[in-house]
C-alpha cells in the first residue's frame, strides 16, 4: 500500500558551495548509516563518513547551465541530493544526476522507521514531477533513468511498477520494453534481451581495441603504450599478456567504441603466469 507523503522536499548541491548541505551533513550521514545497517545489514563494515562522501557526496560531474539557461541562474545540470523532510526531520535522500537529456537516480536511502510510506516509490514520482517541470524550460530533458534493475532483487521490484519502462540489452545495447523482458528474466538472472541475430554496431573489437585508454601507475596511456610498458617492466613471474588483452577486450565490449576513448581503465595489477 502506498501512503501519502505530506512532507517537504529540498534540492541540495553536495559540497561546500551549498551552506544547507554543510548544515545538514551530520543528519544526512546518520540517516545513511542507519539505512545501510538496517536494510543492507552492514554491521561488519559500518559505513564511515569517508565512504559516504566518496560514494554519494563527491561527483565527477561539473555544474553547468542547461542549453538556453541564463548564466545568472543557479546551474541546472550536475549532481544533487533531493531531501525529503517530514515534521522537520530528514526521512529520505534521493541522489540524482541531472544530465542534458535525463534525470538519473544514482542512489536512494531513507529512514527504515518510515518504510510504510513507500518512499522509494514516492521518490520516483517526485523525479518524474521534476523532469516534467524541467522539460517545460529545457525540452531536451525528457527521460527518467532509474539506474540498475536486478529482477531477482526484492529491493528493486518497485522500479518495475512504472510504465512505460525499458531495459538496456547488456550485449547489443538496444532498448526493450520491460514487460516483454520479464519472461526471459524469470528464467535466468542474466539474459540477452536483443534478437539473437542482432549485431553490435561497434563492429569487431579487434578493429578499435587500440583506442582504449589505460591508467597505469598514475600515468594515462593508450593500450599500445600500456602493452609495451608491461613488456619492459621487470617482475618475478612472466606476464600473461594473452589474459590481459582478453581482460581489456572484455572491458571494451562492455563500454563500447563510443565510450572507449573517453574513459580510462585502471590497470595497476596485470596478471602473471605463475605456472611458468
Amino acid at each position: 500500500m502506498f501512503c501519502v507523503f505530506n512532507g517537504l522536499s529540498r534540492l541540495v548541491m553536495p559540497g561546500d558551495r551549498d551552506p544547507y548541505f554543510m548544515e545538514s551533513f551530520e543528519e544526512t550521514l546518520k540517516l545513511y548509516q542507519k539505512y545501510e545497517l538496517t536494510i543492507h545489514k552492514k554491521e561488519a563494515e559500518r559505513p564511515t563518513e569517508k565512504q559516504f562522501t566518496r560514494f554519494l557526496a563527491e561527483s565527477p560531474l561539473q555544474y553547468q547551465s542547461a542549453p538556453g539557461q541564463s548564466p545568472m541562474d543557479p546551474p541546472t545540470l550536475g549532481s544533487f541530493h533531493l531531501h525529503y523532510i517530514l515534521d522537520g526531520k530528514l526521512v529520505g535522500v534521493d541522489v540524482l544526476d541531472v544530465l542534458p537529456d535525463c534525470v538519473t537516480s544514482v542512489y536512494f536511502f531513507y529512514d527504515p522507521d518510515y518504510s510504510y510510506l513507500s518512499l522509494g516509490t514516492y521518490s520516483v514520482l517526485k523525479e518524474i514531477e521534476m523532469i516534467r517541470a524541467l522539460n517545460k524550460k529545457y525540452p531536451e530533458i525528457q527521460h527518467a533513468s532509474l539506474g540498475f534493475y536486478v529482477h531477482s532483487c526484492p529491493k528493486m521490484q518497485y522500479k518495475a511498477k512504472f510504465q512505460p519502462s525499458y531495459l538496456l540489452c547488456p550485449e547489443v545495447f538496444t532498448w526493450h520494453p520491460l514487460n516483454a523482458c520479464l519472461e526471459k528474466l524469470n528464467k535466468s538472472a542474466y539474459h540477452r534481451l536483443g534478437l539473437p541475430q542482432a549485431v553490435d554496431h561497434d563492429g569487431d573489437m579487434d578493429s578499435y581495441l587500440n583506442e582504449a585508454l589505460v591508467l597505469y601507475k598514475r600515468n594515462l596511456m593508450t593500450f599500445d603504450v600500456y602493452k609495451l610498458t608491461l613488456l619492459k617492466t621487470r617482475r618475478p613471474y612472466p606476464l600473461d599478456m594473452a589474459a590481459e588483452i582478453n581482460r581489456i577486450a572484455h572491458y571494451g565490449r562492455l563500454v563500447g567504441r563510443r565510450c572507449l576513448p573517453q574513459m580510462a581503465l585502471y590497470c595497476d595489477n596485470a596478471p602473471l603466469n605463475r605456472e611458468t
